[in-house]
């Protein structure tokens, strides 16, 4: 599933059933336009834009949610490789090293 549709869903199936200008002002400042505000909301839900880092860890507080959660990453082939490398204890990137150790300095 795409994060605007995981974010539509969230925000539809709220108990107050928030509106997207209304989740836009808590997530993006109430200092900007409803306009630009909503218009925003609109793009990412339909997938046109994507959040910065920053919006992405407010809209899973804003949730209660999980960042993993909303990029849809929580059972996923990825996760589970993550999962693996890390009881492995060995990280691509890590020239050789293994979790606890360290090469020596040339």
């Amino acid at each position: 599933m795409t994060l605007g549709k995981i974010l539509t869903v969230l925000r539809e199936n709220l108990k107050d059933h928030p509106s997207q200008t209304k989740v836009g002002f808590d997530i993006f400042g109430k200092n900007k336009s409803k306009n630009s505000v909503q218009s925003k909301m609109k793009r990412i839900e339909a997938g046109e834009q994507e959040p910065t880092v920053s919006e992405l860890k407010k809209f899973a507080k804003y949730f209660d949610v999980s960042v993993y959660y909303l990029l849809d990453l929580t059972e996923s082939e990825e996760m589970n490789d993550l999962r693996k490398r890390m009881t492995e204890k060995t990280f691509p990137g890590s020239f050789g090293e293994t979790a606890g150790t360290k090469q020596k300095a040339m």
